[in-house]
């Protein structure tokens, strides 16, 4: 099982991926959001990309798309719901498209 830290930058990840085309941009941001915001001020900033290598090949399994979101749910406490949603929409507009 996953942190909530993890799980955040999984649904960051996640949305980043949907397209199959992570950019720069939001690379960017994942990092920048990770580096920046008080829920990350706990979270080893080194462990960025290896947390997202992670995601990325669980994506690539097979049902690769249902495990991730599982593993999100599972380790997303409620009061951090919103602030997934929010992340995620930072992501998704960040290359501006």
């Amino acid at each position: 099982m996953i942190d909530h830290h993890a799980a955040l930058i999984y649904t960051m990840v996640l949305v980043s991926a949907a397209d199959r085309n992570m950019t720069d941009a939001e690379m960017r941001t994942i990092g920048e959001i990770v580096q920046y915001l008080p829920i990350f001020s706990d979270f080893d900033d080194e462990r960025l990309p290896q947390v997202a290598s992670d995601c990325a090949a669980l994506l690539d399994d097979e049902d690769g798309l249902d495990r991730t979101l599982k593993v999100i749910r599972d380790a997303l406490p409620a009061r951090l719901h919103e602030t997934a949603y929010a992340l995620a929409c930072d992501v998704a507009a960040a290359d501006g498209k």
